[in-house]
């Protein structure tokens, strides 16, 4: 009787798991696709919010970048120099993690779903694997977003103070790749 109860409260505990790593999948996917960052300007004349940009007008910047770089690698064997990137490093990071964390974070929800409907114990290595990577993914896309948001940034004196910080995506990917890794992580361990 006691062991079937343990057993019944290990089940309720994996299920509502799934339903907290299924929210947190909603949520990373729909945070990649909405602004990630915005220019907060700060005037004596009064305060601003704007220039919201989303990951995937970042990854245009990015390829347009490449696109330069190609032109002016060109140029610069012409003239015997080697200019620098115009491709920024810290956000080519930010974009490429924030979609490897969707993308572990998708492929994550799908292996504990199968976890817990199929009961097959390579599914929940699977699980566990995934639940780790998206874990690592969603650590260093942190990172890359608060170093490359908090590179920029202007200031005229107390006149004028303009300011990058990480928009409503940025948060809603964090908080549903936390939920997707911890929460799978946790229910794969349950049987």
């Amino acid at each position: 009787m006691a062991k079937r109860k343990a057993k019944q409260k290990s089940s309720m505990l994996g299920w509502a798991m799934l339903a907290v790593v299924l929210i947190g999948a909603v949520l990373l996917v729909v945070g990649v696709f909405l602004n990630w960052t915005q220019v907060n300007t700060e005037s004596v004349i009064g305060n601003a919010k704007g220039g919201e940009t989303t990951l995937s007008e970042y990854a245009e910047m990015i390829q347009k970048g490449k696109e330069a770089d190609d032109a002016l690698g060109d140029l610069g064997s012409l003239v015997g120099a080697k200019p620098e990137s115009v491709i920024d490093g810290k956000m080519a990071g930010m974009v490429a993690f924030a979609y490897l964390t969707m993308i572990a974070g998708a492929v994550t929800a799908v292996l504990f779903l199968l976890t817990r409907v199929l009961n097959i114990g390579l599914l929940r290595l699977l699980a566990r694997i995934g639940a780790a990577a998206t874990l690592v993914c969603l650590v260093v896309m942190l990172i890359c977003t608060i170093v490359f948001t908090s590179g920029f940034g202007a200031a005229m004196g107390e006149l004028v103070k303009v300011t990058m910080v990480p928009a409503v995506g940025a948060w809603l990917a964090i908080i549903g790749g936390a939920m997707v890794g911890a929460g799978a992580l946790v229910g794969a361990s349950q049987k």
